[in-house]
């Protein structure tokens, strides 16, 4: 397991294609302190028993379960885990450790396997919208499973993840912006009811008549592109409307926050308003600080 200075090492220097499902963050009035909301995130756990019919769903095929994977009451439980949170200049950067229950199939018998892995997130804020955000990375199925155990450990504290969305005229929007070449494009919401989705793969088709007169009649979905900021070698990005923004080449995580700050943060819209309501915890008040506070102690 990592150290505290290997995550500084894996946020700052280590270079990877990185994907990433970003996140409101909705809470009381206030900015966040990020040293207190380290302190009271990190450490924390998330048991929950797994579900007898997820072992049993099969009537007809019995599931081996070995020992190692139950407790002293022969119960399976899955684990979700914040185990480190470093604090960078610009953000909080951590590691959380998530069971995944798997079957594998051996001769005439099904065996159950807990497989443990690692997901990466972020929380950080945005000082030109005043708003603050959750970007975990990885893959929309880990995301998706972190965020309902991470939300668990946030309403603790008064604050709830709710999801984002990239309009498909701000997709396009930064795209423009970084001059970038199409190179595979998803089409949706076509007037004609036969026709669902449109898939188009190239290079630099952003000016065909044949694709801006598809564009037109429906919408982006994603946009994945190529493009070149000053002498470096091109990235190439995926864009997409549930807030998923994935890098292809290797970058690292500091610079694809640096990415999302630069061109994503101000143009996401929030699409949910938090299904149970906000409450600021009396042991948690101590994370959100007045405006003219934060400002003073230095921490964004």
């Amino acid at each position: 397991m990592s150290t505290s200075e290997d995550l500084g090492s894996i946020y700052s220097d280590k270079k990877q294609p990185i994907v990433g499902v970003i996140y409101y963050l909705v809470h009381r009035k206030g900015r966040l302190n990020l040293i207190k909301l380290k302190e009271k995130l990190e450490g924390k756990m998330d048991i929950e028993e797994l579900y007898e019919e997820e072992i049993t769903k099969d009537s007809d095929e019995e599931i081996y379960v070995p020992e190692i994977f139950k407790d002293e009451e022969q119960k399976v439980l899955l684990k979700t885990t914040i185990d480190k949170i470093i604090l960078t200049p610009t953000s909080l950067f951590g590691r959380a450790t998530l069971d995944k229950p798997v079957t594998l199939q051996y001769r005439n018998h099904r065996i159950l396997v807990i497989n443990t892995i690692e997901i990466h997130f972020m929380i950080l804020r945005d000082n030109k919208i005043n708003r603050n955000f959750l970007v975990i990375l990885g893959s929309r199925a880990n995301s998706r499973e972190l965020f309902v155990s991470i939300n668990k450990f946030l309403e603790d504290l008064g604050i709830i993840a709710v999801p984002s969305r990239l309009e498909p005229e701000k997709i396009d929007e930064v795209r423009e912006e970084l001059k970038g070449e199409l190179l595979d494009t998803t089409l949706w919401n076509f007037p004609s009811p036969k026709i669902k989705m449109k898939r188009i793969i190239g290079r630099g088709y952003q000016n065909e008549p044949s694709y801006l007169r598809d564009a037109q009649v429906g919408s982006v979905h994603q946009h994945m592109f190529e493009f070149k900021k000053g002498e470096g070698r091109p990235n190439v990005v995926n864009l997409s409307e549930d807030g998923l923004v994935r890098f292809y080449n290797s970058v690292s995580y500091k610079d694809y926050e640096f990415f999302l700050r630069e061109h994503i943060f101000y143009r996401l819209r929030q699409i949910k308003k938090p299904e149970v309501p906000i409450i600021a915890y009396a042991i948690a008040s101590e994370i959100f600080e007045e405006e003219q506070e934060q400002e003073e102690s230095g921490v964004y």
